[in-house]
């Protein structure tokens, strides 16, 4: 089994993972569209839009942090702006792939009562 495992390519394996996303994907908007036409764009929209603006909130908190903490690293010898520029972006990055990973886990979890 574990050899198994090691000889897996990668591109194989994430080509595997999409293909199974993707189809959990598709019955889940059938389930959706059986009870109500609409029903699935409405609710991908309402959780999009709910944790971007959670995200949001907690991203500008950071930044607040971080422009108290990058004032700091000028007594090391090191441009605060371009040391907060790279975190900055970094920390947008992270948000970005947070926000996606939320949304993928709430609407496979989701179901309708």
């Amino acid at each position: 089994l574990n050899d198994d495992l090691n000889n897996i390519d990668s591109f194989e394996l994430k080509t595997y993972l999409f293909q199974e996303f993707w189809l959990s994907y598709e019955a889940k908007v059938l389930e959706f569209e059986i009870c109500q036409i609409g029903l699935i764009r409405s609710f991908e929209r309402t959780i999009i839009l709910y944790y971007t603006d959670i995200a949001w909130k907690e991203h500008l908190q950071k930044i607040a942090l971080l422009r108290d903490a990058v004032g700091w690293r000028s007594y090391g010898q090191r441009n605060p702006l371009f040391e907060f520029k790279e975190e900055a972006y970094n920390l947008f990055q992270n948000r970005n792939i947070t926000i996606r990973h939320l949304l993928i886990r709430d609407f496979l979890h989701s179901f309708i009562l």
